[in-house]
C-alpha cells in the first residue's frame, strides 16, 4: 500500500503555524517576567516600615506577587497547550501517513500541564477547581485593595514613597495667549536638590498648568517661580537646601508637573537635580535641552520630527533611558550610571564619555560622527552605524555587533588598553593591536 506524504505536509505546516505563535507568546511571557520581577524584590521595603504600617504594606506586595504567579503560571500553561496542541498534530499526522495508531506518544503529549499540579492536593473536579480558581482571585484583589485602603486613609509615608504620592500641591494656572506674540520663545530653568520634574505639552490649550506636590511647609515657602516676559524665561527653583535622600526614610520628595502648550516655542531647556531624584521628558518640542543630574532617573524621549540641535547630559549614579528620533549634537557624561540609548539619527557629531563602572547599551542608531571613551566601563552597541568613529578604552569591555557588514563606514577606529573587544560586522581588526 502507497502511503500519502500529505498527512505529514498538513501537519508539518500547522506545526509551523502554532510554533510561530508559541515564539509570539515567550516573547511576550518573557518580557512580562524580566520586568516585572520587581514585584519580590519590593518585600524588602517592609524593612522601612512597622507595625500596622508593614502589615498593611505586606498585603499590598503579596497582591502584586501573587498576581506575577497567577499571570507566569497562564502563560506556561498556554505555551504547554500550545506544545500539546503541535504534538497532537504530529501524532495524527504520522498516523495518517503510516496507519498505526500512536497511543503512547499522544498520551505523553496529553500529560503536558500544569494541572497536574492541581490533582496532586486533590483539586480534581470541576466544583473544587471553581473554588480555588474564585478563592485564589479574590485573595489577590481584596488584599490588595483593603492595604491600599488603610494606608491610603491614614497617609503612611511607606505607601506614599512607593507610590509616590504627596501630601499637598500648589497650582499656578498661566494663560500665555495675551502675554506672548508668535516670534516669542521661552527657555526653562529648572533646579533641585531633590525632586522630581516631568515635563509635557498639551494639545488644544492655552492655558500652562505648573503643579508642586509637596510635604513639607517649608518647601512651598522656600519654592521660587517666576516668568519673565521680557527675558522670556520660566524659572523654577525647588528644596535647593536638601542635601541627602533616603527613601521611605525621608518625606516623599518634592515634584514639579509642567503642563505646557503644545503650540508654545521653547528654545533652550536647563535642568539641575543636584542630590537626588527623577526627570521625565516626554514629546517635548526643544531647540536644546542640558540636564545635569545626580542619582537620578532620567527619561527623555522626543516626537518623531523633532529634531533639536543639541542634546547635553552629565549623569552621576543615576540611570537613563534615552529615545530620540533625531538631533544634531548628543553629548552624554556617565559616570556610575547605566544607560539605555536609541538614537535614531544624529546628524552631527555624538560624543559619549563613559567612567566608573558605567554601563550603556545603545541601538538601532546612525550617526554622522561618533566618539566614545570608557574608563572602567562597559559599552554595547548594536545596530550603531557611524560614518566616522573613533573608541577609546582604557580597562573596559566593548560589545559592538552590527548586521550591515557592507556599511560604509568611512574611518573607523578603536584604541584598547587593558580592555575586551568583542565585534561582528564592523571593520575592526583585533590582531593589529
Amino acid at each position: 500500500m502507497k502511503k500519502n506524504i500529505w498527512p505529514l505536509i498538513g501537519a508539518l505546516f500547522l506545526e509551523l503555524f502554532l510554533l510561530l505563535i508559541f515564539g509570539l507568546l515567550a516573547v511576550i511571557s518573557m518580557g512580562y517576567i524580566v520586568s516585572n520581577v520587581i514585584v519580590w524584590t519590593n518585600f524588602s521595603i517592609l524593612q522601612y516600615a512597622s507595625g500596622w504600617d508593614a502589615f498593611w504594606m505586606f498585603w499590598v506586595f503579596f497582591s502584586d506577587a501573587l498576581l506575577y504567579v497567577i499571570l507566569v503560571f497562564m502563560f506556561v500553561e498556554i505555551g504547554l497547550y500550545l506544545l500539546r496542541t503541535s504534538g497532537k498534530v504530529i501524532v495524527k499526522g504520522y498516523e495518517k501517513y503510516s496507519g498505526k495508531v500512536q497511543d503512547k506518544w499522544a498520551n505523553r503529549f496529553k500529560s503536558m500541564s500544569l494541572l497536574v499540579l492541581f490533582r496532586l492536593i486533590k483539586i480534581n473536579t470541576v466544583k473544587r477547581g471553581i473554588i480555588a480558581y474564585v478563592s485564589i482571585i479574590v485573595l489577590m484583589l481584596l488584599s490588595g485593595f483593603i492595604g491600599k485602603t488603610v494606608l491610603t486613609g491614614k497617609d503612611a509615608l511607606i505607601y506614599r514613597a512607593f507610590e509616590t504620592i504627596n501630601l499637598y500641591s500648589h497650582l499656578e494656572e498661566v494663560d500665555f495667549t495675551p502675554s506672548i506674540n508668535d516670534d516669542q520663545v521661552f527657555d526653562l530653568l529648572i533646579e533641585g536638590g531633590v525632586a522630581n520634574i516631568h515635563l509635557y505639552q498639551v494639545k488644544e490649550s492655552s492655558k500652562a498648568k505648573f503643579y508642586l506636590l509637596y510635604d513639607d511647609v517649608q518647601i512651598k515657602d522656600a519654592y521660587v517661580f517666576e516668568i519673565d516676559y521680557i527675558n522670556q524665561t520660566i524659572t523654577a527653583r525647588l528644596n535647593l537646601d536638601q542635601e541627602s535622600y533616603t527613601r521611605y526614610v525621608d518625606s516623599v520628595l518634592p515634584s514639579l508637573e509642567f503642563y505646557l502648550p503644545e503650540w508654545l516655542k521653547l528654545d533652550h531647556i536647563r535642568i539641575d537635580i543636584h542630590t537626588a531624584g527623577n526627570i521625565t521628558i516626554d514629546y517635548l518640542k526643544y531647540d536644546s535641552i542640558e540636564i545635569d543630574a545626580s542619582k537620578s532617573e532620567i527619561y527623555l524621549r522626543t516626537l518623531s520630527g523633532v529634531k533639536p540641535s543639541l542634546i547635553q547630559i552629565d549623569a552621576f549614579e543615576s540611570k537613563l533611558n534615552l529615545q530620540v528620533d533625531q538631533v544634531d549634537q548628543l553629548h552624554v557624561s556617565l559616570r556610575s550610571t547605566e544607560a539605555n540609548i536609541r538614537i535614531r539619527v544624529v546628524n552631527q557629531e555624538m560624543v559619549l564619555h563613559l567612567i566608573e563602572q558605567s554601563r550603556v547599551f545603545m541601538f538601532q542608531s546612525t550617526i554622522v560622527s561618533f566618539n566614545a571613551v570608557a574608563n572602567n566601563s562597559v559599552l554595547e552597541l548594536r545596530e550603531v552605524y557611524p560614518t566616522q568613529t573613533a573608541i577609546q578604552l582604557t580597562s573596559s569591555t566593548l560589545y559592538y555587533v552590527n548586521g550591515q557588514s557592507t556599511y560604509p563606514y568611512g574611518v573607523f577606529s578603536i584604541d584598547q588598553t587593558l580592555s575586551k573587544v568583542t565585534t561582528q560586522g564592523v571593520p575592526y581588526d583585533s590582531s593589529s593591536e
